[in-house]
């Protein structure tokens, strides 16, 4: 309807001014008449550049690199997850291009020949529209002339802005390297970015998975917001690990992509897998996995390829043995040769781990997540993986790891040491498996950690972290500067131990659902507190504790499950303590009044607020659930916030 009325504005302005031209000047002919009004009435047009701008003097070097930027801008944008609504919205074809032609001589725009190379670059216009004006969408969906409406990737909006501008991006290939097959089939836009990107290296990231609320609807749009040479697949789904249970898909989720269509989308990528630079898929069934998998396996090699991520989504409830047997198959990817490779993703993904040795050589990134017990790479093969990678600064296992930690008698007491790492993640495993890890393993340079863990009473492990590494007279914690603690419950004296282990520790991120947690947090603002709600001390020259502040050197803090009065306090606590916190993020459902909210933006330099992980989310729901079991009263406190009161067994 809003349409409708815009369209009767506009038709009764361009008659109106019409009507006053041909009446002031009658020997004028209609055409001359309707081309002013076009000329007025664009004046003031943001796509088109006014008279003397500098930017139409701009070489195409210097066009070349600002569309550059705002397409790397853009795309980070978009992976964050900031535009993911317009992602669900359908946009015009023009990502395709199928009115569009690459040529100058195939432009559909309704432009003459003579025609100036900075005016805007138009579709055919509908007949009651001014020649020259820019039709932004369809007018039924009532969506474009409003500020939610969606948007098109940043390379295509300046390639239909005019002449010039196009003719600059469609010369420019790196602006079309990042392929995302979020179009139907037969893809062709897909197939105009990669003509395009004129043998550039690509960036490919599939999206097989589902979307993780069921009451939306898959959407495939004709053009996806992220149109450009990659193929993306951020899962959408939970994330608490993939479900092995069986390969058939449910009931009521279909994914975006059938597996024809996979097979569709890698019939036009394999034969350019040596321009691969990234590959990325992610699928909640299996069977999408097993097709990749397959042809990836027939690939002799994939001499550019640096960044390989493959994750499966689903949960799973057990993970001894991987099901279905049927598509246990271990594979050898691109024939083991990847030369370049630096990073390696396996989410509930295994490999033929001895065949792919070569593939684990000199990289950086290593990350291995929810293996059943039984595709998991031996502990020789493992050690291998890591010392055969010189240089490798991240790993993180999350309910994975090698299958066994037992070497042949002759070795059964060898430590293994791992200077290179400085960023570890370790999640999920259960407790006798870590800890025989942590014995054989050591990490001497870990700046950066983080655990989650639940289920079990992970004291004796907290304990194993606060003792000296093997080998070493410190402990893993010692030197940390970045800690998060998504999950550990322990006994309050081996929190203790943790903290007064973190004397390097500059950032610390909490999330204090659980009460165990919660009582890092607490100690933190308060050592000697031990379980009643902490107060802000009536004057800033009385101290609110005699005890030393753990982690004298904390300045940031990123929270789940506190809220704003208790955040008040715990910075006025630290500030008060001669250890002022610089930084404090804080979860986006956790109470923040305006008041308290102001209030901290005014005693720290920088705060946000964060949309918690869809993991982080669930493990909420879970702990929710068993507190209901347990008669947790959440009338009282229904938001379940950590507000300082607990009572936990020492």
């Amino acid at each position: 309807m809003a349409d409708l009325d815009n369209k009767a504005r506009f038709q009764a302005e361009v008659s109106s001014r019409l009507a006053q031209i041909l009446a002031s000047n009658p020997s004028i002919s209609p055409e001359e008449a309707m081309k002013q009004v076009t000329r007025d009435m664009l004046c003031n047009n943001p796509f088109v550049p006014p008279k003397g701008c500098p930017i139409n003097d701009l070489p195409n070097e210097i066009l070349a690199y600002i569309f550059t930027v705002g397409t790397e801008m853009d795309e980070e944008e978009r992976r964050e997850g900031r535009n993911d609504d317009d992602e669900l919205e359908s946009i015009p074809d023009d990502d395709g291009d199928s009115d569009w032609e690459d040529t100058d001589s195939g432009l559909s725009t309704g432009m003459t020949p003579d025609s100036d190379d900075h005016s805007p670059l138009t579709p055919d216009a509908p007949k009651e529209f001014v020649p020259g004006f820019i039709d932004l969408g369809d007018e039924s969906d009532g969506k474009n002339d409003s500020e939610d409406g969606p948007e098109l990737p940043f390379q295509v909006l300046v390639s239909h802005v005019c002449r010039h501008w196009r003719q600059c991006a469609l010369e420019c290939p790196s602006l079309w390297t990042h392929l995302t097959f979020s179009e139907p089939s037969p893809f062709e836009r897909s197939r105009v970015y990669i003509k395009r990107s004129k043998g550039l290296p690509l960036q490919i990231e599939i999206d097989c998975t589902v979307p993780s609320d069921p009451s939306l609807p898959v959407v495939v749009p004709d053009s996806a917001p992220d149109g450009a040479i990659a193929v993306s697949v951020q899962a959408d789904s939970d994330m608490a690990g993939p479900d092995s249970d069986s390969g058939s898909s449910h009931d009521h989720d279909e994914p975006p992509h059938s597996k024809e269509d996979l097979n569709a989308i890698l019939d036009i990528i394999i034969p350019l897998v040596n321009r691969w630079s990234l590959f990325e898929l992610s699928v909640n069934q299996f069977d999408h996995m097993y097709v990749a998998l397959e042809r990836l396996a027939q690939c002799p090699s994939a001499p550019e390829l640096e960044t390989l991520m493959l994750s499966h989504y689903e949960d799973c409830e057990e993970f001894s043995e991987f099901v279905p047997k049927d598509l246990a198959k271990a594979f050898v990817l691109f024939g083991g040769n990847a030369p370049k490779l630096k990073s390696i993703t396996l989410w509930g993904v295994h490999v033929d781990w001895d065949g792919c040795a070569s593939m684990f050589k000199d990289l950086h990134d290593l990350e291995l997540a929810y293996h059943a017990e039984d595709v998991r790479p031996l502990l020789p093969t493992f050690l291998n993986m890591l010392r055969s990678s010189p240089e490798l600064h991240n790993l993180s296992l999350c309910m994975s790891g090698p299958a066994t930690l037992t070497m042949p008698s002759e070795e059964s007491g060898e430590i293994y040491e791992f200077p290179t790492i400085n960023e570890l993640v370790l999640c999920y495993q259960p407790v006798s498996y870590i800890m025989s890890f942590m014995k054989k393993f050591c990490f001497p340079n870990v700046s950066s950690m983080v655990l989650d863990y639940d289920g079990e009473d992970y004291t004796e492990f907290a304990e194993l972290l606060t003792a000296p590494m093997p080998g070493k007279s410190t402990s893993i914690l010692a030197a940390l500067h970045h800690l998060k603690i998504a999950g550990l419950p322990c006994h309050k004296a081996s929190v203790l131990g943790i903290l007064a282990q973190l004397t390097n520790l500059q950032s610390f991120n909490i999330n204090c659902r659980g009460e165990e947690e919660a009582l890092f947090f607490e100690l933190l603002g308060w050592p000697e507190q031990q379980g009643s709600k902490p107060e802000i001390p009536a004057s800033s020259s009385s101290s609110s504790s005699s005890k030393a502040l753990y982690c004298p050197v904390l300045d940031t803090v990123v929270t789940q499950g506190i809220d704003g009065i208790y955040m008040r306090k715990f910075i006025q606590a630290r500030k008060e303590a001669g250890s002022p916190l610089k930084k404090v993020s804080m979860a986006e459902d956790d109470e923040l009044e305006a008041e308290d909210e102001d209030w901290i933006k005014a005693n720290v330099e920088d705060f946000d607020i964060f949309e918690p992980s869809d993991d982080e989310d669930e493990d909420e729901d879970i702990e929710m659930d068993e507190d209901e079991i347990t008669d947790y009263d959440v009338d009282e406190d229904e938001d379940a916030h950590w507000t300082g009161e607990m009572d936990i067994d020492e």
